[in-house]
């Protein structure tokens, strides 16, 4: 695990944050002190849910950071070097970060084609089933009973 560094001027919003209005407010040690924290994983993910997505797929950006270790280090040194410079030198930085999230994008595409080829060969009741725990949440065995019409003995016996 890196060390974690301290945020400077923390009076404004820094990376972290969402805007780069102040540069130096960009972690001089380590971006986002320990930004492995979690909270920017779920942040996103939390954003969905409360647009009104019913599912949202999860894909780790920290263990894709964490497969390029090496990267992250030399593209963070390489900006830290001219962080206090007239002209910083983001391009290192923002390289990695595009390239981390490209990533991240293609792991979660492959997610989601798993899950349709697994969904397509599901038989029907148990799609509606799916959908209806994905909007959901949680569902009961009353629930897929009426869902589907299936006796409550027989969704039992079927889920051992």
């Amino acid at each position: 695990m890196a060390p974690t560094g301290r945020i400077r001027n923390t009076a404004r919003w820094d990376l972290c944050g969402g805007a780069a209005s102040n540069r130096r407010s960009y972690c001089d040690e380590y971006w986002c002190a320990d930004w492995r924290g979690g909270g920017a994983e779920a942040s996103p993910s939390l954003a969905r849910l409360r647009a009104g997505y019913a599912y949202v797929p999860y894909s780790s950006l920290e263990s894709v950071v964490e497969q390029s270790k090496e990267g992250y280090y030399l593209a963070l040194r390489r900006t830290q070097e001219t962080i206090h410079a007239d002209n910083p030198n983001w391009e290192p930085w923002l390289l990695f970060f595009l390239r981390a999230l490209r990533q991240q994008k293609e792991r979660l595409a492959k997610k989601i084609e798993r899950e349709k080829l697994v969904v397509s060969n599901l038989p029907e009741h148990s799609v509606r089933i799916l959908d209806h725990a994905r909007e959901h949440g949680r569902v009961s065995i009353g629930e897929i009973a009426k869902l589907t019409g299936v006796s409550r003995n027989t969704l039992k016996e079927r889920s051992r």
